[in-house]
Formats: C-alpha cells, sequence, structure tokens
C-alpha cells in the first residue's frame, strides 16, 4: 500500500500518472502482517515529508470488517465491468474481422470492370466497421 501526501484542491491521480505536488511518504507491505483479523485492524502511516524531520505526523488508519467487505466487493464489481468491457470489444472486433473478411480486391481485368460496385461495397464495408468500433467504444 502507497501512502502519498499533498492537497486537498488537487486529485492524486490524472490518467496513470502521479500528481507531482502529491509525496510517497510511507509504503506499507499489508501481506507481511502475520497477525489473525480482529474486528479491526489498526495501520499506522508515518506522513512526514521529510524524512529526517524532527517532528514527524503519523495517521492511524482503523479498518473493520465492514470496511475490508466494501472494498471487495468494489474491487469484484470493478473486474467485472472490466471483463464486461473486454468482451464487448472481443465480439465487436469479431464483427469488425467477419465484415472484413468479405472484402473483395480486384486482382484482374474482369474484376477491374466491377470496381464502381467494388469501391461502393467497401464504402458500405467500412461504414459497417466504424458503426461497430462506435458502438464498442459507446459502451467503454
Amino acid at each position: 500500500m502507497k501512502i502519498y501526501r499533498g492537497p486537498k484542491t488537487k486529485p492524486l491521480c490524472s490518467g496513470d500518472s502521479i500528481d507531482d505536488s502529491h509525496d510517497l511518504v510511507d509504503t506499507i507491505d499489508l501481506s507481511k502482517d502475520s497477525k489473525a483479523w480482529e474486528a479491526k485492524k489498526i495501520i499506522k502511516v508515518n506522513l512526514t515529508k521529510k524524512p529526517d524531520s524532527e517532528r514527524e505526523s503519523v495517521a492511524h488508519i482503523c479498518l473493520e470488517e465492514a470496511d475490508v467487505i466494501a472494498l471487495h466487493q468494489e474491487l469484484l464489481l470493478s473486474l467485472r465491468e472490466r471483463a464486461s468491457k473486454k468482451n464487448d470489444l472481443e465480439e465487436a472486433l469479431k464483427k469488425i474481422i467477419n465484415v472484413r473478411g468479405g472484402i473483395f480486391f480486384p486482382c484482374n481485368d474482369q474484376d477491374i470492370v466491377n470496381k464502381n460496385e467494388q469501391i461502393q461495397k467497401l464504402r458500405e464495408q467500412i461504414k459497417q466497421i466504424k458503426e461497430i468500433a462506435q458502438s464498442a467504444l459507446d459502451k467503454l
């Protein structure tokens, strides 16, 4: 677990990156805590900005069973949503491949005679691909 300290007025994350105004002040490896769970778990966090400072600031985070259950449910919900989005994108990709698989490219003189028909067919297939892709993006 990473603990950051920063201004209340700025969000910690912007996309995948951490805002420069926030400092990483502590890390805690919860997997190394071998104590059995009791009614609550208290995690002590060092919030001091400068490690060699004479004054230290600490926070005590008290997690109760209900908090952990709520976090676990949120994690499961997030994983289900990501799996659903992945499935939606895979389905859209299959549709695109099916549409794309029907495209015919002229390769001899006889085929070139029908080039206007081929161009129209390609335009229709491109339109279908765009609609499928947009539909998948709208679901995200």
